[in-house]
């Protein structure tokens, strides 16, 4: 998720920066942020740029330009960026809501108010949840839904795409069942075996056959709870519950 922090309070752009971090990863969700501390440095910012959100102060001490004047400049590119606003007096709510702004924080109830604001952006949106490795020194982020199948290979991992690309990362099973802990999709069905349920075809043979044409073994004690466990799961979907 790409987001836009604008504020000419350092601290209010850190304490921004660690509850959207603290948030979203803990939902599994990538952040890429930047920063700002003015209105036109974030204007500037917007040539060839999208934001998923932005975060911006209404008023900038020593600054002609406002917060709403620099959303006006980002909505003239783009109307879909959902957008909140930041500020110590409710005074010039109007004005900011003229921009279509998504809500409007308190600073001094920013700790309750911004994750609140994000529940209720997370509700009405979809955002591609995804894991981080690292390969060498590189960052390589894997959607969570393209991910089919995790095996462990001595010190490896192996995960196998949608597409059937295979990538090995060198981790810890322990780890990757951590970065996972949100995603109630991936159903452990042998030691060292991850698979994601929503690309599992059927159970046959002990065995489980996934959507990608791979066939992994499932253990045989605890089977039928495996087994039952992927029938709760999509029975859960359908009700439309919460996973």
């Amino acid at each position: 998720m790409k987001i836009a922090i604008a504020d000419d309070n350092r601290e209010i752009l850190r304490q921004v920066d660690v509850l959207l971090h603290e948030y979203l990863e803990h939902r599994g969700i990538s952040v890429e942020l930047s920063e700002f501390s003015t209105p036109q440095a974030f204007i500037d910012s917007l040539e060839g740029e999208h934001y998923d959100l932005v975060v911006m102060d209404i008023y900038f001490d020593g600054e002609s330009l406002t917060g709403v004047d620099a959303i006006k400049a980002l909505r003239a590119k783009d109307r879909r960026t959902n957008v909140f606003f930041l500020t110590t007096s409710s005074d010039h709510m109007p004005e900011a809501f003229q921009v279509h702004a998504f809500s409007y924080i308190m600073k001094d109830q920013l700790e309750t108010m911004l994750p609140q604001t994000m529940d209720d952006l997370m509700s009405v949106i979809t955002i591609q949840r995804s894991i981080t490795l690292t390969s060498g020194k590189q960052n390589v982020i894997l959607p969570i839904d393209e991910i089919v199948s995790i095996e462990t290979d001595g010190h490896y991992l192996v995960f196998t795409d949608i597409n059937g690309e295979v990538r090995r990362f060198r981790m810890t099973f322990s780890e990757i069942k951590d970065k996972l802990e949100h995603a109630k999709e991936f159903l452990l069905v042998n030691k060292g075996i991850l698979v994601n349920m929503d690309h599992i075809k059927s159970f046959e043979n002990k065995n489980v056959l996934l959507t990608n044409g791979e066939q992994l073994p499932a253990r045989v004690r605890g089977y039928a709870a495996i087994v039952r466990q992927w029938h709760d799961y999509n029975f859960d979907k359908l009700r439309g519950g919460s996973l």
